[in-house]
């Protein structure tokens, strides 16, 4: 079986738990993985993604922060890429490269485990980059009544939230401050390194029937996430859910291989990752 290679490009990448997730892949799977970091800033991107190719590389996966700036490498994409201009995933080609983005699939992948329903509900967001825009795609999309869009920078955010406008007519979007406290809503997603990376206090409201989701990730829980348990709320997303899910998605793409029941196949590599994971920290 050839030796699939593959990796993880964007800066920093430090805490990536993705070389040992796709571990964990190949002993579930019998493909041969072979899984490295490559920090990368936008500067440098074209030079890496021509150099990875070289070296006969099947794809990467794109974290911050060059999963918007990768589209404009790419020469065929999915519709969540087409219209909200981030990529997390690609796959060279002989014409090229394709990028997907398994950030709303992966989301989707998620709420659906959790039964949790978006349609007609209320929801806040804080970020304007990629992974905020993936999940802006993936609420308005399945039907939310309101999104709040929490921002340091309103000027993005609301060019962001008029974009969506325009996608999702039916859909009511507002624009907050990022330290703003946020009004009360169903549903609540952390889309920035804020608890991982980056120092900061997602400003949410706790309480029991809410959603919390964090696209960030600790080896033990973030700060988001620990508030969210302590109010009893039912429903906690953890990053390193989100980052499994992604991770199955995007093996999907480069092997052209299903993966039948991916919930079970996300909770056995959970179950593996939380001992490999143990005592983990930022």
């Amino acid at each position: 079986m050839k030796m699939l290679k593959i990796g993880l490009i964007g800066y920093p990448l430090k805490n990536s738990l993705s070389p040992e997730i796709f571990k964990i892949f190949s002993e579930l799977t019998g493909f041969k993985i072979s899984y490295s970091l490559h920090e990368t800033r936008e500067k440098d991107l074209a030079h890496t993604l021509k150099r990875l190719r070289s070296a006969g590389w099947t794809g990467v996966n794109v974290t911050l922060p060059l999963k918007e700036a990768i589209t404009g490498f790419l020469t065929a994409s999915d519709q969540a890429v087409f219209s909200v201009k981030a990529a997390n995933t690609l796959k060279f080609d002989k014409n090229g490269m394709a990028g997907i983005n398994t950030d709303t699939r992966a989301l989707s992948d998620t709420f659906r485990e959790k039964k949790f329903t978006v349609k007609g509900k209320t929801a806040v967001v804080w970020g304007a980059g990629g992974a905020a825009k993936a999940a802006l795609w993936f609420l308005a999309g399945n039907k939310a009544g309101e999104i709040s869009l929490h921002n340091r920078d309103t000027k993005k955010a609301r060019a962001l939230a008029a974009e969506f406008s325009a996608l999702f007519p039916k859909v009511v979007f507002k624009v907050r401050r990022f330290t703003e406290k946020s009004e009360k809503a169903d549903i609540f997603i952390n889309a920035t390194p804020v608890g991982m990376y980056a120092y900061g206090r997602i400003n949410a409201i706790f309480n029991r029937k809410a959603a919390y989701c964090d696209l960030a990730y600790l080896g033990d829980e973030t700060g988001f996430l620990r508030s969210a348990r302590m109010a009893c709320a039912k429903t906690i997303i953890d990053g390193k859910e989100i980052l499994v899910y992604q991770a199955a998605r995007s093996l999907e793409f480069w092997t052209n291989k299903h993966i039948a029941e991916i919930v079970k196949f996300k909770r056995e590599t959970m179950k593996r990752l939380t001992i490999q994971d143990s005592g983990s920290k930022i």
